[in-house]
């Protein structure tokens, strides 16, 4: 019995931790685009690597003075190298993060350019999932009405998560209907 606190998994559970978080980062939180919060995760943007690296020790040191603690394990960076300074690394208390390339954020996959390759490339494997796993997208008893129904409402969703207002280009554009076409394709000769 719980006498104290929520049940975990409660749904109490997520909005009382965003309102705890909103109040204990609210000295060092920035507004929108330079500062990210959804739940725990965040997303913290500057001009350069000195500014970024100061702006993570502001965090840091507020967070650790209210005994919550960022994972080194799972803090990672990204650049777009604009600045020239590619050999100096964020650390945290004198240990490098990890660079990476691109990331992924809320579903999406986030690279340096701005550009969606991955983002594209990851939406279309997810396509493929759902398409998979639905089961009856190959089966012919199966009408077609229901199967395209089916393809709508679990295979399009998955692959459209969060393109629906990107800037793509046409190359981008023709990629997710080359891939629809083979789905639709593969469904009528099953």
């Amino acid at each position: 019995m719980v006498q104290i606190g929520l049940h975990q998994g409660s749904a109490l559970s997520s909005f009382l931790f965003n309102v705890v978080f909103d109040v204990l980062t609210e000295a060092v939180r920035e507004n929108p685009p330079w500062c990210v919060l959804y739940a725990d995760d965040v997303i913290l943007l500057a001009k350069n690597k000195r500014a970024l690296q100061r702006k993570f020790e502001h965090w840091r040191e507020a967070l650790e003075s209210r005994a919550l603690r960022i994972s080194r394990n799972k803090t990672e960076y990204m650049t777009t190298d604009t600045d020239g300074d590619q050999k100096e690394s964020i650390q945290m208390d004198g240990i490098k993060l990890k660079r990476v390339t691109s990331f992924k954020y809320l579903g999406s996959m986030l690279e340096p350019s701005g550009r969606l390759d991955k983002e594209i490339r990851h939406r279309i494997q997810s396509g493929w999932n759902n398409w998979k796993l639905t089961g009856v997208t190959c089966n012919r008893k199966v009408p077609v009405k229901l199967n395209g129904k089916i393809h709508k409402a679990v295979v399009m969703p998955a692959m459209m998560y969060a393109l629906e207002t990107a800037a793509m280009r046409k190359t981008e554009k023709r990629k997710l209907n080359v891939v629809e076409t083979k789905m639709l394709r593969y469904k009528k000769q099953g």
